[in-house]
């Protein structure tokens, strides 16, 4: 598992899914569904909120999926 930082390309508040690029050039795709966050944050079980533009911290693991986003800005 890693931690890397990356830049929302575009996000789908329906499908709560979106497409990055992380830092280390890599795209990636997030599913909201799987990330550790929305079991950990209560108030991400809703309307989890990313934008284009946004940038964030994520854990990436062996298989190179995104499981878990430890903030946003």
């Amino acid at each position: 598992m890693k931690t890397l930082s990356g830049l929302v390309h575009s996000w789908d508040r329906n499908r709560r899914r979106g497409i990055a690029e992380l830092d280390d050039c890599s795209t990636v795709q997030i599913h909201a569904n799987n990330l550790a966050a929305t079991r950990r944050r209560p108030e991400w079980q809703g309307p989890f909120e990313m934008r284009a533009g946004d940038r964030f911290e994520c854990v990436r693991d062996d298989d190179g999926h995104v499981v878990d986003v430890l903030r946003i800005w």
